[in-house]
């Protein structure tokens, strides 16, 4: 399963970030290869729709859940639509948010 945290920075070590849509990275890991990596959140600069955006860009790479500290309206709508998990709440790191979940 692969897992995208909303995060302010490229790493596992960087603050997960409260928005979805407008995060400025995406964390993708993935559970089964114990792997991480970085994937630049280029909806951030959408002058509307940034949610949806995100949204397929993370159905894109195979992703299955969400975690993000809020995820709006309409960022929901295109998440069940992708059939995407999510998860608000939590702070902390990246490593700290998937520890919490039990990811690592």
């Amino acid at each position: 399963m692969k897992i995208a945290v909303a995060s302010r920075g490229p790493s596992l070590e960087d603050l997960s970030d409260p928005r979805f849509g407008r995060c400025e990275y995406f964390i993708i890991y993935d559970t089964e290869l114990k792997t991480f990596e970085a994937l630049k959140n280029e909806a951030a600069a959408a002058v509307n729709g940034a949610g949806g955006l995100a949204v397929n860009l993370l159905h894109k790479n195979g992703v299955s859940l969400v975690l993000a500290g809020e995820v709006g309206p309409k960022a929901a709508e295109a998440l069940k639509a992708a059939g995407i998990e999510w998860k608000t709440g939590g702070t902390g790191s990246v490593r700290g948010l998937l520890a919490t979940h039990g990811v690592l």
